[in-house]
């Protein structure tokens, strides 16, 4: 194994328990909604005055907004930043980044957004862009930290996390109940052996 393939995570030793959660940013902490909030604001500051477009335009504006995501915590919902934070205090889990965001923004970048959300977990790094797919990612950061599959938790609601798909919490990413609910938190818990409070 290649330890420099796994962005800043090193292996914890053997016989040291730890739990990890690998956690994806969009559908678990940004939402449709949040999504949705931000490029109104964005219109807003760009268009005083103008109501937001529809049909065509509103797409048009949209897919443009998309290539201008903020470098900032404005996109994270911070009640689900905080069952993040709740499932890693109660748990003792350290947190890696699997989220493709950390292929824009800088680790360290990416801990001050997390924490300026409540998220203060440790963040010991995150997964490598080598591989197939997230889960291949996930693969290597487990077998360079010297886990099982017991020890994680994934977060993701979207990208392949095979070999993985027993250890996957799938928040959605639209609608009502869009990021990472209560429900979400209780299943986390459980597979790591914690029973909901």
């Amino acid at each position: 194994m290649r330890f420099s393939s796994v962005s800043g995570v090193r292996s914890v030793g053997v016989g040291v328990l730890v739990k990890v959660v690998f956690l994806d940013i969009d559908g678990v902490l940004a939402t449709a909604h949040t999504y949705n909030v931000w490029r109104k604001a964005a219109w807003a500051a760009a268009h005083p005055g103008q109501p937001f477009p529809q049909g065509r335009a509103k797409r048009a504006f949209k897919k443009d907004a998309i290539a201008n995501v903020p470098a900032d915590a404005t996109l994270l919902d911070a009640d689900c930043c905080a069952r993040v934070q709740k499932l890693c205090d109660l748990s003792g889990a350290v947190i890696v980044i699997s989220s493709s965001w950390r292929q824009d923004f800088p680790l360290d970048q990416l801990r001050t957004m997390l924490a300026s959300k409540g998220i203060t977990a440790p963040i010991v790094g995150a997964t490598t862009t080598d591989g197939i797919h997230r889960g291949q990612q996930i693969l290597d950061t487990v077998t360079t930290m010297g886990l099982t599959p017991t020890d994680i938790v994934i977060l993701e609601d979207y990208e392949n996390v095979a070999p993985f798909n027993g250890r996957r919490i799938q928040p959605a990413f639209d609608g009502s109940r869009a990021g990472f609910q209560d429900k979400h938190l209780a299943r986390a818990l459980a597979m790591f052996g914690i029973t909901y409070p």
